[in-house]
């Protein structure tokens, strides 16, 4: 059994009356508090508020808050895992065809776990000159070097003030 004595509320529910949904999800409408916290009790379970109801008056359920904390944050923690990360490679216009390669894995490598992958081509100086055609080029030996069948151009080559960037998505399987 419980000991509701000794356990100090998280949240003191200040109102005189509350609007009660007991644990099994009925809804028994607005009743005293003091009666929503004894009814609690012979349940053995917590009253939390859980939302600020209309005309002042809150909503109140009875459950188990530590079983509710838990669930909170198992939801949290998968909605986390199934978040894509974006992942951002920076190259020049002159890096060489072993750097390319380096990153190419590693792209692969980012794509097969199925992040996004960014792809950045920065300009500086006079480079910006040239910046459309050589940052194509050096898009185009990049995405040669990559395994054609592991991933997809989320967003075609956008130019920014000083660089060409491409993202690419893992493929379909």
């Amino acid at each position: 059994m419980r000991d509701f004595r000794n356990k100090q509320p998280e949240r003191v529910i200040k109102a005189r009356s509350v609007l009660l949904i007991t644990s099994d999800g009925k809804n028994l409408g607005v009743t005293d508090t003091r009666e929503a916290y004894r009814m609690a009790e012979e349940a053995e379970l917590d009253l939390v508020q859980v939302g600020d109801g209309n005309n002042g008056i809150p909503v109140c359920r009875i459950l188990d808050q530590g079983k509710m904390k838990y669930e909170q944050s198992k939801k949290r923690r998968a909605a986390k895992a199934a978040q894509q990360l974006t992942k951002e490679l920076k190259i020049r216009p002159n890096t060489t065809d072993h750097d390319l390669q380096y990153r190419a894995q590693q792209a692969s490598g980012f794509l097969k776990d199925g992040d996004k992958v960014r792809v950045l081509v920065r300009f500086k100086g006079r480079e910006r000159n040239h910046m459309a055609e050589t940052g194509r080029d050096s898009l185009e030996r990049f995405l040669g070097m990559l395994d054609a069948s592991g991933y997809r151009v989320e967003r075609p080559a956008e130019v920014g003030e000083r660089d060409i960037s491409i993202t690419l998505i893992p493929a379909k399987t």
